[in-house]
């Protein structure tokens, strides 16, 4: 009678050691973001833009970062490339964007320079560029130094280069 009475306290215990180990590690596996351009006969340019994830940062911490977006453009003229420097919000030392497409390179920087607690941004943060019609590869490189003053924040999804067609009238 005893190993009975053992075995039915012994079973349940097990199985609810089993669910709660089951609860004690939970986490997402993956995640997904996606953009779907349907076919369309529109002449307007279409851009599928790179996702950049610089993971958990540091104060001090420095890093590159590589990613590739793609463009097609359909009007000739000047497109102008911006960095977001909000997104920023001055806790990077240096942030450098190289962008590199067809015989293009156009360089974006934001610097900011703690001098006696009086931030000073240098910043190269717009180009223009003229441009032809056509599909673009772009590949954007991304050099970062992380301030010794940076705060505890988290950005997601947010826009970090934006490119605009100019007014070319």
């Amino acid at each position: 009678m005893s190993k009975i009475w053992l075995i039915g306290i012994f079973i349940p215990l097990t199985l609810l050691g089993i669910a709660a180990a089951g609860t004690i590690f939970s986490g997402s596996l993956a995640n997904v973001s996606y953009i779907i351009h349907g076919n369309s006969n529109t002449s307007s340019d279409t851009i599928l833009p790179a996702n950049i994830n610089l993971g958990n940062l540091t104060a001090g911490q420095s890093g590159n970062y590589s990613a590739v977006a793609s463009m097609e453009i359909h009007s000739p003229g000047y497109y102008k490339f911006e960095l977001n420097n909000d997104v920023l919000k001055g806790e990077f030392s240096n942030f450098t964007a190289v962008i590199k497409f067809a015989n293009y390179t156009v360089i974006l920087t934001s610097d900011h320079n703690n001098n006696n607690d009086h931030h000073k941004a240098d910043s190269h943060d717009e180009e223009k560029v003229y441009l032809q019609p056509g599909n673009y590869s772009v590949t954007i490189y991304i050099y970062y130094q992380v301030s010794n003053y940076a705060h505890s924040m988290t950005v997601n999804g947010s826009t970090l280069i934006t490119v605009n067609e100019e007014d070319n009238s």
